[in-house]
């Protein structure tokens, strides 16, 4: 019998599934897994930080006008393409001085966008000569877009991944490899279980169990590398949501050398742990620890408050945004209420940036909505959904969810924003930039339930 509390990971039963690698003029391509070493990819790493974030981003998600470098727009472009072209792309670089790079280094830099995109490193060191390059490509099925760092795929929430190993052939041929179970992880089992894994450089991190643990598993096996569980006590009972929630966040210092997991836990309290081994960050936070119930602009008592999470922050550079969520406020008489305030935080230090209030302050865009005072006496507008951004425009997306109560509204006469919009804000800053709000006084629940989808849209050739 299948058990909503188990995770689960399929695996094709196909005695080989062909890589649709692109041909070359030269040769037939090689596979590029493996074919750089990790001492590569380190000093490729190290030289990218030096040359590169400043335009690129520290997550080479892309800044002002510099294209990323990792995700499904890097992948769309140069899958299949021999890493020569590539490595001539990278010799135009930086703008003001192109070809400054040895070749050493530039096809060090090569390595590191190959490890930073899921490619295993190998024994063979990459090769330097053009001739041998232009004859390996990146594999579609073990690499480019193969990490999956963010619960959305990327940040814009497109939820899409170049990997072919499983398609429409074979999907009917797909087995359970291994199946964690997870009733053990808490006082009863989770039968509400929607975590989403992510997979980082060969590990795959997951929430799991009613306590909401952390567990780091080998992908192949199933087998777990290290476990993470708070015990909050009457502090997690109290949470407005509990169980395992949607997951998880990463975060990556530009070098590498600081990785780490961060999630919120059922009572309300945002943890950092690294990546490598599941223990607590001490530089971050209280020893790894960020109370998301105090620094609020509100009173939240430790123990109470209808006030929680079960959605994963969004991590958009060194910048943490954390929403909020509530149980469900139907009764009449459920108006006033904990704030859903947006925060930002930095992901080195846990100390807060920003906080964008989702009920505006007198003095704050959006309160004339609130009529006869009505902002002062109504609670909720939390972003109990995940959020999407975009790292070029430096904007985080909020959808924000009605205020209190669900089904009546005679205590907030008004349009009453930011209830049931959509709203972006600076993510260095939390300023308010621009929003769409979908229902007016909404009356019906229809809260903004999912990431918003960020793309390019082409038009006559632009």
């Amino acid at each position: 019998m299948k058990s909503p509390s188990s995770l689960l990971l399929a695996a094709a039963l196909c005695a080989s599934i062909g890589s649709n690698v692109a041909n070359v003029a030269l040769a037939q391509p090689l596979m590029a897994s493996g074919s750089f070493t990790e001492q590569q990819a380190l000093h490729g790493q190290a030289l990218y930080a030096q040359q590169c974030q400043q335009c690129h981003g520290a997550a080479l998600e892309g800044v002002d006008k510099a294209p990323p470098l990792a995700g499904p727009q890097f992948s769309s472009v140069w899958t299949g393409q021999p890493l020569g072209a590539l490595l001539d792309r990278i010799n135009t670089m930086p703008p003001q001085l192109p070809g400054s790079l040895s070749a050493p280094d530039s096809v060090d830099l090569l390595a590191y966008l190959l490890w930073y995109n899921g490619q295993p490193a190998g024994t063979t060191p990459l090769a330097i000569d053009q001739l041998s390059l232009s004859r390996v490509a990146p594999s579609t099925s073990t690499g480019i877009g193969s990490n999956w760092t963010t619960y959305g795929g990327n940040l814009a929430s497109q939820r899409y991944s170049p990997l072919d190993q499983i398609d429409a052939s074979n999907f009917r041929d797909l087995q359970i490899a291994w199946r964690l179970p997870t009733n053990f992880l808490g006082p009863r089992p989770d039968t509400l279980y929607s975590t989403t894994p992510l997979y980082v450089n060969g590990t795959l991190y997951a929430t799991a169990g009613t306590r909401r643990a952390v567990v780091a598993l080998d992908p192949a096996t199933g087998e777990v590398r290290w476990m993470h569980s708070e015990q909050e006590g009457a502090r997690g009972d109290a949470g407005a949501r509990g169980g395992a929630g949607r997951g998880l966040s990463y975060w990556s210092s530009a070098d590498g050398s600081d990785q780490r997991i961060i999630y919120v836990t059922p009572g309300y309290r945002m943890v950092a742990l690294d990546a490598k081994t599941g223990i607590p960050v001490p530089s971050f936070g209280n020893q790894g620890v960020v109370d998301l119930k105090q620094n609020f602009d509100q009173e939240v008592p430790a123990d109470g408050g209808n006030i929680g999470l079960n959605a994963t922050p969004l991590v958009v550079g060194n910048v943490i945004v954390v929403g909020a969520a509530h149980r469900p406020a139907g009764t009449a008489d459920a108006t006033w209420d904990v704030r859903g305030y947006v925060r930002g935080y930095d992901a080195v230090t846990g100390e807060r940036l920003w906080i964008f209030h989702t009920i505006p302050l007198a003095n704050e865009f959006g309160y004339d909505s609130w009529q006869d005072g009505a902002a002062e006496q109504n609670g909720n507008t939390g972003v109990w959904a995940q959020m999407s951004a975009d790292a070029e425009l430096g904007l985080v997306y909020l959808p924000v969810e009605m205020p209190a109560a669900d089904y009546n509204g005679f205590n907030r006469p008004g349009d009453g924003l930011f209830g049931e919009s959509l709203v972006a804000v600076d993510v260095n800053t939390g300023e308010y930039r621009w929003h769409y709000q979908t229902v007016h006084h909404g009356l019906w629940d229809f809260d903004l339930p999912a990431a918003p989808m960020l793309f390019d849209m082409q038009h006559e050739g632009e």
